[in-house]
């Protein structure tokens, strides 16, 4: 099968829309925060992080969707001061090995 977008979603704020996903989906997530550090929330994977300054840190970190049904609407990241997070939806990845 062929990986897929299937869904986005993207805010300012530390909780952001999951999209539409079903099970086996992976989802790839970036924040960022400025004037605080970054943290995934429960059930989520960090594999690449950023400190460029005691002001700012970015994560990116991935979930593999294995309960549709039981998945929360939302995804709160957790960290203090300005973030932004974007949030992509896959379909068709190895989730034995998604990288």
């Amino acid at each position: 099968m062929a990986i897929s977008l299937v869904g986005f979603a993207s805010g300012e704020s530390n909780t952001v829309s999951r999209p539409t996903v079903q099970n086996g989906d992976v989802l790839i997530a970036v924040t960022s925060y400025y004037s605080g550090t970054a943290a995934p929330p429960s059930g989520w994977t960090e594999f690449a992080s950023f400190n460029g300054s005691a002001d700012n840190d970015e994560i990116a970190c991935y979930k593999v969707i294995t309960d549709a049904g039981s998945e929360p609407t939302s995804y709160n990241f957790s960290g203090a001061g300005r973030s932004a997070t974007s949030i992509i939806a896959f379909r068709g990845v190895d989730i034995e090995n998604p990288f």
